[in-house]
């Protein structure tokens, strides 16, 4: 722990996830460069396989851009600095690399949440379109009754007025009617009235010239009655 504590990683780095998996990788990879070739208890065999630990760990698809080479140089001068412990560094590598597997597997879990959240929007939006969908149909529905009904009312309009003109026709030809009998009335009253001055005239002559041989009253009566009957 006191060699850990010693390593000097800048502020940028602990901002930056990928950043400080990089730099715990060549940390740990720089103390074990400096120290495991002249120790003898370190084994190379296990060397090997820690090397292929961290490298597996910390996997081939990461590429960190940021800027390291002062960490590097740091972890260098604090491995050179202390007190050459094979056992410290065996135990400061195994820490980091369970610190990799911790920090990867928080980052896998974030990924995973994350994935999940988009899973969830995405049903929401899927659900959200065919929600849009359905209102569309609806609304497309009521347009086509809508139309439906309005032409239907434009059909009973137009029959309406041609049943109105019809009926003006009518009333047009009722109204040519009545003048018409009402120019036959006034003629039949006027002949009614020439009639009755003919009647009062041929009674004045009869009183005056009784037996003179005029035509009789009642034939001149049923004269007059037929003429008036041919008038209606």
């Amino acid at each position: 722990m006191k060699l850990l504590s010693s390593f000097i990683i800048p502020e940028a780095v602990v901002r930056n996830p990928h950043a400080s998996l990089f730099v715990l990788f060549i940390s740990a990879f720089t103390l074990f460069a400096l120290t495991g070739e002249d120790n003898d208890l370190i084994r190379p065999r296990r060397k090997k396989s820690l090397f292929k630990r961290i490298f597996h760990v910390f996997g081939e698809d990461e590429s960190p851009t940021l800027d390291v080479q002062g960490v590097v140089e740091g972890t260098a001068l604090a491995a050179m600095a202390e007190e050459q412990d094979p056992a410290a560094i065996q135990e400061a590598l195994e820490k980091l690399v369970k610190q990799l597997e911790q920090e990867l597997c928080n980052e896998r879990q974030d990924k995973e949440r994350m994935h999940e959240s988009m899973k969830k929007e995405e049903m929401l939006r899927q659900e959200a379109e065919e929600d849009l969908e359905l209102v569309k149909q609806e609304l497309n529905r009521q347009v086509q009754l809508y139309r439906v009904h309005m032409r239907e009312e434009r059909e009973k309009v137009i029959a309406l007025e041609k049943e109105l003109q019809g009926q003006s026709i009518h009333t047009q030809q009722l109204e040519a009617m009545l003048q018409l009998r009402d120019g036959q009335i006034e003629e039949l009253e006027e002949s009614l009235r020439q009639a009755a001055d003919q009647e009062k005239g041929r009674s004045a002559t009869q009183l005056n010239g009784e037996g003179s041989g005029s035509p009789s009253p009642n034939s001149s009566r049923s004269a007059d009655k037929k003429r008036v009957f041919t008038i209606m």
